[in-house]
């Protein structure tokens, strides 16, 4: 603990005149709260009460000194972070930025995968809402009948509050007079046991795929999902570049 505090004083340079005093409050400060929590252990962690109350996260989430990108770790993102990250000429994200977590024992970590929490009962039959997922993004082959999170600027999701949404993925082609295939509409489904949710269509097919679920998590490591795009399920070189 004593190095990593010191490691972490010196990466922000605090305070810059007081650092040997500075590791010595930090470790005194550690010590106290580890002795508090002997005697009440500290509450599970949840992105919302509401939605995660006695729910632990499936995940342990680390440092990115203590990482290898994509090898034992995946970045955690907000979906509409995700959908903002992975869009056609953003910069790529600098790993020491991001957060990281490890997954569950028996799930694998790979390029392009990363985890976000789901909200909302629109596809509660595949995904409870509040669920933690890993994703494939930008995923290659046919999208039907997949779990995707898309993104068209005609969207409204009241669910994720933006122009993205989470959905069963349709898409009717139509062949051109040159003989190339195009979409003639896109279909985002949802697969819910409630009544109110309506299927989104968009005419032209420009919908942007960004990610794919693969599965959702659970401290159980119960498979739920199946991505053959991504390196978790396709066995995938996880040594790729981010």
């Amino acid at each position: 603990m004593r190095r990593k505090v010191k490691k972490l004083l010196r990466r922000y340079k605090y305070p810059p005149d007081a650092a040997p005093a500075a590791v010595e409050v930090v470790i005194e400060q550690a010590e106290r709260v580890c002795r508090d929590w002997a005697y009440e252990p500290p509450r599970p962690t949840s992105s919302d009460d509401e939605l995660g109350a006695g729910v632990t996260e499936p995940f342990i989430r680390v440092a990115f000194e203590d990482v290898e990108p994509f090898v034992d770790a995946v970045p955690l993102y907000d979906l509409k972070v995700a959908a903002g990250a992975f869009a056609p000429g953003a910069a790529p994200a600098e790993p020491s930025e991001l957060d990281w977590v490890r997954l569950p024992e028996g799930v694998r970590a790979g390029p392009d995968l990363f985890v976000a929490q789901v909200v909302g009962e629109s596809m509660n039959r595949r995904i409870p809402n509040g669920a933690w997922c890993l994703w494939c993004a930008n995923p290659g082959g046919s999208r039907n009948g997949k779990v995707v999170l898309a993104e068209h600027r005609d969207i409204a999701d009241p669910e994720h509050g933006g122009s993205y949404t989470v959905k069963v993925y349709e898409s009717v082609k139509v062949q051109g007079e040159d003989g190339g295939w195009a979409h003639e509409v896109v279909r985002l489904k949802p697969d819910s046991d409630r009544d109110g949710f309506e299927v989104m269509e968009v005419r032209g097919g420009d919908v942007r795929v960004v990610a794919e679920w693969v599965r959702t998590l659970s401290s159980a490591n119960r498979d739920s999902g199946h991505c053959e795009s991504c390196a978790a399920c396709a066995g995938g070189d996880p040594t790729s570049p981010f």
